[in-house]
């Protein structure tokens, strides 16, 4: 699904950072600056926010399993201020 809904560029920087990579170490591989890294981790996860809302085909345990599979960390799901989340086994939240 993601794909399909996001462009090249946003799609291999949300896939970077789902394996772990940091935001300096994305930039110097694509040969960005970090804020472009930054912008476009933004673009990612608020396509697929949007797309979560408006389809039946991708939720927050599907994108849980793809980032497990990703990064090899365990991810959980909840809730917070009725914004979906998924939590590292550290603590760390991303919100989608």
């Amino acid at each position: 699904v993601l794909q399909r809904i996001l462009p090249a560029y946003p799609l291999r920087v949300f896939e970077e950072r789902a394996e772990g990579k940091s935001y300096a170490m994305i930039a110097e591989e694509l040969g960005r600056k970090k804020k472009s890294i930054d912008n476009a981790l933004d673009r990612a996860k608020s396509t697929i926010r949007f797309y979560m809302d408006l389809h039946d085909d991708l939720d927050i345990e599907m994108m849980g399993h793809y980032l497990l599979v990703k990064s090899g960390r365990f991810w959980g799901t909840g809730k917070r201020k009725g914004k979906k989340f998924a939590t590292s086994r550290s603590g760390n939240r991303d919100f989608l």
